[in-house]
């Protein structure tokens, strides 16, 4: 191990009456999307690359993000998105667009390339809404994180982002994907999607059971550094 990594992982628990029925263990998640790469240029470089293609946020909503010229609905990174604005992942209680989110869709994975909407990854196929009628599931609080340090030849860094979904529904309700939805903070909601998977197999919920949906964000540091 040479070069620094940013992975994310992903882990599910299907739980009824306390026990544990099914999901699958942590595993790598299979990509991070299109909005999260540019949030990080964003981070590094504010408005300074908004000159170019791909650099746009298209909100959970289908909406693009306005450039730094203040043009509205422009593919450019937006002009408030600078060094000092930070994002919120921790979803509440009750909240379906912010922090971890389930949908029952089984669109294919898809980065997210182009600025066509059709062509973008970033909403849910198709998101289950916070509830408790036909097909809904209960959105619990999103753990605060509790970060690890494994010190060694690496440095690892984990920290898991942990979410309960609960069925009172009266039925049964089927997970098919699973994603992180992040709240910009800029006077005004601004949702995008920073990552989605697709589940290996469907996850289906009893009546009365729980979903707990598990991303770990790992940084490894590695000792030294070879050419």
């Amino acid at each position: 191990m040479n070069d620094p990594m940013i992975e994310l992982f992903i882990a599910a628990d299907l739980f009824l009456k306390g026990e544990r029925v099914g999901g699958f263990e942590k595993r790598r998640a299979h990509s991070w999307v299109k909005n999260y790469y540019n949030r990080l240029a964003a981070l590094l470089c504010g408005s300074l690359i908004a000159v170019s293609q791909d650099t746009d946020f298209r909100r959970t909503s289908g909406a693009v993000s306005e450039s730094n010229t203040g043009s509205p609905n422009t593919s450019k990174l937006p002009f408030y998105m600078t060094p000092t604005v930070d994002m919120t992942i921790q979803g509440t209680s009750g909240n379906d667009s912010r922090g971890i989110v389930v949908g029952s869709g089984e669109g294919a994975e898809d980065f997210g390339m182009g600025n066509d909407p059709a062509a973008e990854s970033y909403k849910l196929t198709t998101l289950i809404a916070n509830g408790n009628s036909a097909g809904e599931l209960g959105y619990a609080i999103q753990n605060a994180l509790r970060p690890t340090i494994t010190p060694g030849a690496n440095v690892i860094y984990a920290a898991p982002w942990e979410r309960y979904f609960n069925n009172t529904s009266g039925g049964n309700v089927t997970v098919n994907e699973v994603g992180i939805y992040a709240d910009g903070n800029f006077g005004s909601n601004m949702q995008i999607m920073m990552a989605r998977d697709l589940l290996p197999s469907s996850l289906v919920i009893a009546d009365s059971g729980q979903l707990k949906v598990t991303y770990t964000i790992t940084v490894i540091i590695p000792g030294q550094f070879t050419e």
